[in-house]
């Protein structure tokens, strides 16, 4: 387990990049906040070191889990999450396993699709 505190830096990503070249097979998890910064470092975590991190405990069960603690999305929220919409979208065929972020039909919010 490699704690990352947040976003990663150059060096970190190089540490990261440095065991996945030995260990390719090895399956690496990432854990992280269930809000846009969360999902936006994770993101950015798999697209600057090219390691498919998968999510762990980061799903829609945990979100229903815990939606008493969550708050509503601000308006940076929604512009970060419409970036990551655009991300996964355009890659979703590389990766089965990412999540697409849609507009929910009233078009006030967003919710979490698994592809």
């Amino acid at each position: 387990m490699i704690y990352l505190g947040g976003y990663h830096n150059h060096s970190r990503r190089n540490l990261l990049m440095q065991i996945y070249q030995k260990l390719p097979d090895a399956q690496y998890y990432h854990f992280g906040d269930l809000d846009a910064g969360g999902f936006y470092i994770l993101e950015h975590l798999k697209r600057k070191t090219g390691i498919p991190f998968q999510m762990f405990q980061m799903d829609i069960e945990i979100l229903k889990k815990y939606e008493d603690y969550a708050k509503p999305l601000t308006e940076n929220d929604k512009k970060r999450l419409m970036q990551l919409e655009k991300w996964n979208c355009r890659t979703k065929r590389e990766n089965s396993s990412l999540i697409c972020y849609k507009r929910n039909k009233a078009g006030t919010g967003m919710y979490f699709e698994s592809q």
